[in-house]
């Protein structure tokens, strides 16, 4: 384990990370103190706990989306490749 500082609306954190595990968290907290500023200035927010929960939910929500793309993606390749098997199928027996 080793330990990442990280700053995001002027709160300095310090993360301890799995070295294993592979990530980019200069994009993370670049992308987290991006959507922050944005969501402060949409909203006209300047309590930071609010903006914070307002990043999380908004956060939540975009991988809430991606899974279900991910899941409606995943649900057609496998229609698509049990179709693609009958028709094999169809055809060694036709053979």
């Amino acid at each position: 384990m080793s330990k990442y500082k990280m700053k995001i609306m002027g709160v300095t954190l310090l993360l301890e990370v799995d070295d294993s595990l592979p990530s980019d968290l200069q994009s993370v907290e670049k992308y987290v103190e991006d959507m922050c500023q944005r969501l402060k200035e949409q909203n006209n927010i300047a309590d930071t706990a609010k903006i914070s929960m307002l990043c999380a939910v908004t956060i939540a929500d975009e991988l809430f989306k991606l899974k279900a793309l991910q899941q409606t993606t995943c649900d057609d390749y496998k229609r698509k490749l049990n179709k693609l098997i009958k028709q094999m199928d169809e055809a060694n027996l036709n053979s």
